[in-house]
């Protein structure tokens, strides 16, 4: 019950559909068991002669078919034999149309619980996506995340939905139906008792092993997930190294063990039905058996007629005996799903972890970092850093790859999280500073430009969601990106397709620093934004960041030195330590990496 809680909190959002259904559930599982005790005078209208009449006051007592019978007894006086069948017809007609009517009502309230449920479970999981911090993304491959929001939901739907659903209905079908056997017989009924718990525990033995297969087959199908998001992420490359067979194999391998786990899920879950079903006609034959034998000795009050209308109550049995078979089958999938769910909710999100609580919409004065140290696991990145940027500096990092330069920025953005008193801005600890002020006050940049399905218009307002076409257009302009959005067929309304692949790396890039543009932070973080791009590419960004970075402070990661020779202040890192800062021309003088670094790209002279 544990892991249903998730699935409780959801539902409880629809308390009054869910009474509907439960109602309607009850009347239809009401009706049903009506329309067979219907039997019983059926039988006896047939086969009772007139002086056997009055044994139908010798019938068991069911309280809601008392005034049914004496009806009959009064037609069957006065009105005969016939009367008595059609009204009995006409009442086992009306009384099917209004429990099939029941039957879809309580469907039809179920529906909006059922979608409902699934969106509002989507929902919670794009939003906690949305919260968790990077090193999450880091640690976790994409293709494991889709699964759970893929096909797991889809387990859920299947599975305590359905469970949900039969649930309600066939417990109070099994509850009428053992109530109407009690009264025709207690005896009978105590065998039914005792028999029917020893088919539930065998079919509940299969469920148990249903739940274990369904956890690992999801975890199996997540693999294979993320190989086909491997596939065409990195298509180019695989097929540059012929690699295709390799990846193939790979994949062969995992879709053949999900095969067999897959297999044997869908034979235990085709078992459940007949084996149920068998099980429910050995406890009818013990029942027979038991029942006609005190019918022939005598020693039984049950009468012929009363004896086959329990017999036929209790084969109805059988029915939500499957149905619940059956949806423990789906339950056990959904109960695996479903915990693989509420792992990825319980995540820590970053704002569980650190979120300040002052208030901050500017940036005064300066940025200073102060004795700072930070380590990933065993490994240090960054050892005893110490540096202040004041507002309006523009400065740079650079050295060689893995020196830190990067994870001192994602410190600076606050996309990892660090102990408090090492980064301070305006003279206050960061992560005193409410997380969303605080990113407010940064726009970022990636060698990688980040763009999303959609419009160009779409991705510029990622940064500024009321943005005006004027403001767009200015921002456009900026980023030296005005013209080749205005010769695109729609312009701004233009789509750029998955993660923008419809425009060129630099088209990409400056779409993404018009987009920083329109954010107006008052701090610029670039992070190699032109490492990846040609000449011509480059020129044209280093245009655009002239243009974009005026009146800003920049904090810039620079792998081509070209870009910041004219910075206020270059810091240059190895493993992890600032070995050096000044402007270009004084570590030009002074210190060596940089001066090889500087002479290995051949763009400067020492003069």
């Amino acid at each position: 019950m544990d892991k249903l809680r998730l699935l409780l909190r959801i539902v409880k959002k629809y308390p009054t559909l869910l009474a509907l259904n439960i109602v309607f559930n009850i009347l239809s599982a009401c009706l049903s068991i009506f329309s067979l005790l219907m039997m019983i005078p059926f039988l006896q209208v047939l086969f009772y002669q007139g002086e056997q009449i009055n044994k139908l006051s010798e019938l068991p007592k069911f309280p809601f078919l008392d005034d049914i019978y004496l009806e009959w007894v009064s037609i069957l006086t006065i009105h005969g034999k016939q009367n008595a069948l059609l009204m009995l017809c006409l009442v086992l007609i009306f009384a099917f149309l209004l429990k099939n009517g029941t039957r879809y009502l309580a469907a039809f309230f179920l529906v909006s619980v059922r979608t409902g449920l699934m969106r509002d479970l989507r929902m919670q999981i794009y939003q906690k996506l949305l919260s968790l911090d990077f090193t999450f993304f880091q640690n976790k491959r994409r293709g494991d995340i889709l699964t759970r929001f893929g096909s797991d939901v889809q387990e859920v739907e299947y599975g305590i939905i359905n469970f949900i659903e039969t649930g309600i209905k066939e417990p109070v079908t099994i509850a009428f139906t053992l109530g109407s056997l009690v009264i025709m017989s207690p005896y009978l009924t105590i065998w039914v008792l005792v028999l029917l718990p020893v088919s539930a525990l065998i079919i509940g033995k299969i469920g148990k092993q249903l739940k274990r297969d369904s956890f690992k087959a999801q975890y199996q199908l997540s693999l294979l997930q993320i190989l086909v998001d491997e596939v065409m992420h990195g298509i180019r490359v695989i097929q540059s190294f012929k690699n295709v067979d390799v990846f193939s194999e790979k994949f062969q391998h995992i879709n053949q063990e999900y095969k067999v786990l897959h297999s044997e899920m869908l034979r235990r879950k085709e078992l459940a039905s007949p084996l149920s079903e068998v099980l429910g006609i050995i406890v009818i034959v013990a029942i027979l058996l038991i029942g006609g034998n005190a019918i022939f000795q005598g020693d039984s009050s049950l009468t012929p007629e009363v004896f086959i209308t329990y017999i036929v109550v209790f084969s109805q049995i059988i029915s939500p005996s499957k149905a619940f078979s059956n949806a423990w089958y789906f339950i056990q999938k959904g109960v695996a799903s479903l915990q693989r769910i509420q792992e990825l909710l319980e995540e820590k999100s970053f704002y569980d972890n650190i979120n300040g609580t002052l208030s901050k919409s500017s940036f005064d004065q300066d940025i200073t970092i102060q004795n700072l140290s930070y380590s990933f696991g065993d490994k240090t990145v960054l050892k005893d850093i110490h540096l202040k940027i004041s507002k309006g500096q523009k400065i740079a990092f650079v050295g060689p790859s893995g020196s830190g330069k990067t994870t001192l920025l994602r410190l600076l953005s606050r996309t990892y999280s660090l102990p408090d008193n090492h980064i301070f801005i305006d003279g206050e600890c960061i992560n005193k500073i409410k997380l969303e002020d605080y990113r407010a006050l940064f726009a970022i940049v990636t060698q990688d430009p980040i763009l999303f399905y959609g419009t160009i218009e779409e991705n510029l307002k990622v940064a500024k969601s009321n943005a005006s076409p004027e403001e767009m257009i200015d921002a456009l302009h900026h980023a030296d990106a005005l013209n080749f959005v205005l010769d695109l067929p729609e312009s701004l309304a233009t789509n750029i397709g998955e993660r923008g692949h419809a425009l060129s790396g630099g088209q990409q890039q400056r779409i993404a620093l018009a987009r920083a543009y329109l954010k107006d932070a008052p701090v610029l973080l670039l992070d190699e934004v032109s490492s990846s791009l040609d000449g011509v590419s480059d020129l044209s960004i280093r245009n655009a960041l002239s243009k974009i970075t005026h009146g800003k402070t920049v904090i810039s990661i620079a792998h081509r030195l070209a870009s910041i020779y004219d910075y206020d202040q270059i810091v240059f890192f190895e493993d992890g330590k600032i070995t050096g800062k000044g402007t270009h021309l004084e570590l030009m003088e002074t210190h060596l990496p940089y001066r090889q670094m500087v002479n290995s790209q051949q763009i400067f002279s020492e003069s």
